[in-house]
């Protein structure tokens, strides 16, 4: 059995699939981010960061999203939302009705099951059990997966940088990075430059939001 990985998922995840001799073959796919073909049963999994969640919201694509999992008719169809509500809130990200405004939502207009695990730790352990549950296996691990830290780099630090922006997530920063090298290049990219990868509403956000004078209240 093969899971499918969508192109952009994080590299963690395939060196924990090598680890772990869990088969995989890694593409573009059209929806989702996970597919999973057992014997028994298919599974499409879209995996949201909770912040990015929130960010998907305002831009209008999670809603695209959880419509072209509709796509997958004979596949049990779930939305892995990864993080905590708690955390958005003391961000100031989100608040606590919208969170119940968004759940309501997607339970209602799509027929998706919801998943909520703690942190990328638990999205690793749930993706391996599940695998070798439909691969047939009779036990699955039941600790939590070793992952490997590492010091952080001046590439992660421009990644947190840029998707500490609402509406910025893991798969979006990777698009800008192709564009913009460094956070100079985004600095001096002009607002078209920007609304050409994230379109306009994101665009004239992280525009703006680059070169807001701090106290201005205009």
């Amino acid at each position: 059995m093969t899971i499918l990985v969508d192109s952009r998922e994080p590299k963690k995840i395939i060196e924990y699939f090598d680890e772990n001799n869990i088969t995989y073959t890694v593409g573009a796919l059209a929806y989702g981010d996970y597919i999973i073909e057992g014997s028994a049963m298919k599974m499409v999994i879209e995996r949201k960061n909770i912040f990015d969640l929130f960010g998907s919201v305002k831009d209008g694509r999670l809603w695209k999203q959880l419509d072209g999992l509709m796509n997958y008719s004979d596949y049990r169809r779930v939305l892995l939302i990864e993080g905590q509500i708690g955390a958005v809130i003391a961000m100031k990200r989100g608040t606590y009705p919208q969170w119940i405004g968004i759940l309501s939502k997607v339970f209602t207009t799509w027929d998706v099951e919801v998943i909520m695990v703690p942190d990328f730790g638990s999205t690793l352990m749930l993706l391996d059990n599940i695998y070798r549950k439909l691969d047939g296996a009779d036990t699955v691990h039941a600790t939590m997966p070793k992952i490997k830290k590492r010091a952080k780099s001046l590439d992660d630090e421009y990644a947190n940088i840029v998707m500490s922006i609402g509406g910025i997530g893991e798969k979006t920063f990777a698009k800008l990075a192709v564009k913009f090298k460094s956070l100079s290049d985004l600095m001096s990219a002009t607002q078209g430059d920007i609304t050409k990868i994230l379109g306009n509403k994101r665009g004239e956000h992280m525009y703006a939001v680059l070169h807001h004078v701090y106290g201005d209240t205009k």
